[in-house]
This record gives structure tokens, sequence and C-alpha cells, in this order.
């Protein structure tokens, strides 16, 4: 059964990954009662990196912005296997935080995360909505050029 959520990113013309492992020693999620906190999702597709180095040096501010959108994606297919499949559950998303690899001097973060936060409210409508912040780093992993990680709030029990 497709949720009602990814009806809506389909109709933008956006998809989930079919596969997204963590890369390291961590989990991809924690349940905590009603909340889930989504570890940092990196530019990666399908095993892949997309987006790889520093804004405004190695990748452009309209790539970064793409980059953003599949971190994004990343988080949301992350949620829906906190949430057994069913993205509906989703009451809320809580907060984004986003990390931009950057060169000297770059100052357009909030521009890059827009990206993300576009994907969440696509997905989400006004349950996508969201507190945020945006920070410029010299690296991430693997030279992901964003990184993206988010808290949610979900119906009791959804994922317990």
């Amino acid at each position: 059964m497709t949720s009602q959520v990814e009806s809506r990113l389909k109709k933008a013309g956006l998809l989930l990954p079919n596969t997204n492992s963590p890369g390291a020693n961590y989990i991809p999620y924690r349940v905590s009662g009603d909340k889930i906190y989504i570890a940092g999702q990196i530019c990666k597709w399908e095993g892949k990196m997309v987006y790889q180095g520093a804004v405004e040096r190695d990748v452009s501010l309209s790539d970064a912005i793409k980059a953003s959108e599949i971190c994004a994606l990343n988080i949301l297919y992350q949620l829906k296997q906190a949430c057994k499949g069913n993205l509906d559950k989703v009451s809320k998303c809580l907060k984004l935080e986003v990390y931009v690899n950057s060169a000297a001097g770059f100052t357009k973060h909030a521009s890059v995360a827009n990206g993300a936060t576009d994907v969440l409210v696509a997905a989400l409508g006004e349950k996508g909505e969201h507190t945020r912040i945006s920070v410029g780093s010299i690296s991430l992993p693997g030279n992901s050029t964003v990184e993206v990680c988010a808290e949610f709030e979900v119906s009791q029990g959804v994922a317990a």
C-alpha cells in the first residue's frame, strides 16, 4: 500500500531510494516514545555519492540544493523504516539540521537547506514545516556536499 506521503512525492516527481544503509558504526534512526530521530543522511543515492566537495569550489549552488534534496529523500526513507512502512503516521517534522560542505566565504547555507525543506513540505504538507539550523563545515563524511539530520513526531506507538 502506498502512503499519501509517497503519493505526494510521486506527484512532485520525487521517489524514495530503494535502499540506504549506514556507512559507519551507527543506527540510522532512534525511536523514543512518539519521537523519531534520524541520523545524518548524506547525498548518496542507491549507494553512490552523487555530489562531493565544497559549495562554490567544487559544486555549484544549484547542485548543492539538489544534494540537500537527496538528503531529505534519504531521511524519508529512514523515517519510513522507523514507521514500519507507513509514512502517514508522521504527525510533524520538528527540526532539521543541515550541514553544508562550504568553500571559504560561502554564505548561502540557508539556500542549500531550502532543498531539504522543500522536499519535506512537498511530502508532508504542513506537517513538514519545521525549525531548522544550517551551518557551514570544512568537510563532511565521504566528502559529501550536504548532510542533514532530522527529528519527527509520530502517532503514539507507531514505531515501537
